[in-house]
């Protein structure tokens, strides 16, 4: 969402929402890539800790929010 926020140029620029699909798309790839699946219930049967939440849960969110962060840098800069 906030990768769409950052990019976006709303209606009157209707190319910029393929831009998105694409910059999403690479990040769903890097995360996948990371952590062989971007799919929540078998990332959580990788966690043997016994955490509640478990400890991927918060391995998952920090990876996913760095990568946003890195998309969003990267649409900056190209501004």
């Amino acid at each position: 969402m906030a990768a769409s926020l950052a990019r976006s140029n709303g209606c009157a620029d209707p190319t910029s929402k393929l831009d998105t699909y694409e910059i999403v798309a690479k990040m769903t790839g890097d995360f996948r890539q990371k952590h062989g699946t971007a799919i929540c219930s078998a990332l959580r049967m990788q966690d043997t800790s016994g955490a509640t939440p478990p400890r991927i849960c918060l391995i998952c969110i920090t990876d996913a929010t760095l990568l946003a962060i890195d998309a969003i840098e990267k649409i900056r800069d190209a501004r």
